[in-house]
């Protein structure tokens, strides 16, 4: 278990849809809402990535947003992510809860219903007295995995289930109904620039290697005759692989690659997992230390999932012998056996009315 997971999460006030959503291993930032920003404005494809029933429907730029008096919804970052998208930030009145009741029983709700059935969650942990076992000791669900049930859980479940906040309608039911007072959100007129204007930014100083970030070098032609000017440049946490350049002249992002990039492809916690191993045997940080220890991480999950196909066949053997040893009656003054229960994998909850996952 290489840590706990923080979830980021915007919810359309009208309906209860689920917007966006943002998961990494990083406490929430600025950084984490303008990636939720961008997740709830664009399309999500869910039907092509997942392979859902449904489509995710809610998207666009939102007229207002309310937030609570976290110090990341205070943040410059913030601030400009909102004036960029036009939208008006409506901060919650501070010590007082109930203002907040929308986002916190869409939580609670996913917890229930979600999160505590799945292998590895902390509930247990919550009441000492009976805790049954360490969730790190369980836990097998990779950031990608996770990432893939709870999309699934926002298309083919919650929006299909009755809400008593809404008259016992569907959230995707009252969205339908949104859509015909208002017509459809705005969208970005030019996707491609949205996606790199709403990543986080930050200011380096051009050498003559190129720019570095993170202790990796990435150089492009067009940055040759800036050398030693300050420049500003937006870094990418979904791949370290690439960063852009702001260029004043020509008023447009450049994109920046390091070195070697197919083998630098990681995510920011991918990274920090790769400094940390770097820290502890004591070797230098640079590209070529990242990339040798970025590559025995590799090797690590490459293991890791053999393990776990390995769990799953041994799974299927234990229980076609349960199967086998069902028609035998135990004889009398003995107790039957009582097959082992694995809890490998997530059995979604049943709902009523909708396809099993």
């Amino acid at each position: 278990a290489i840590g706990r997971p923080w979830l980021t999460l915007g919810f359309d006030a009208f309906s209860r849809m689920p917007w966006g959503m943002y998961l990494s291993f990083d406490h929430p930032s600025a950084v984490s809402l303008m990636m939720m920003f961008r997740h709830g404005v664009l399309l999500k494809n869910a039907v092509e990535r997942y392979s859902t029933k449904h489509e995710w429907q809610a998207f666009g730029i939102p007229k207002t947003v309310i937030v609570d008096n976290g110090k990341e919804f205070h943040s410059n970052h913030f601030a400009d992510l909102c004036a960029l998208l036009h939208t008006t930030i409506l901060y919650r009145p501070r010590h007082t809860p109930r203002f907040g009741g929308l986002i916190e029983r869409a939580f609670g709700s996913l917890d229930m219903r979600l999160i505590h059935s799945l292998v590895g969650n902390t509930k247990t942990m919550k009441d000492v007295r009976h805790k049954s076992h360490n969730p790190k000791d369980v836990a097998r669900l990779t950031i990608a995995e996770l990432h893939e049930i709870l999309t699934v859980y926002f298309t083919d479940i919650y929006p299909h289930l009755k809400h008593r906040g809404l008259d016992n309608r569907t959230p995707m039911q009252r969205w339908n109904e949104g859509l015909d007072l208002s017509g459809f959100p705005a969208s970005p007129s030019d996707v491609a620039q949205f996606m790199v204007e709403l990543l986080p930014a930050a200011t380096r100083t051009m050498s003559r290697q190129g720019i570095s970030y993170e202790n990796i070098l990435y150089y492009h032609s067009s940055l040759a005759k800036l050398v030693g000017q300050e420049l500003s440049i937006k870094w990418d946490p979904w791949d370290f692989s690439h960063l852009y350049v702001w260029l004043a002249h020509s008023k447009e992002w450049v994109e920046t690659f390091c070195h070697e990039p197919e083998a630098m492809k990681m995510t920011r916690m991918e990274y920090r997992i790769v400094k940390e191993l770097l820290t502890v045997n004591d070797e230098p940080i640079d590209e070529n230390s990242i990339r040798n220890g970025w590559s025995r991480i590799n090797g690590i999950q490459a293991r890791a999932g053999r393990e776990k196909d390995k769990l799953s066949q041994k799974k299927k053997r234990h229980g076609a012998s349960t199967n086998l040893n069902l028609g035998q009656r135990p004889s009398p003054g003995t107790a039957a056996a009582v097959p082992q229960k694995w809890d490998d994998e997530w059995d979604a909850p049943a709902v009523a009315g909708l396809p099993a996952l």
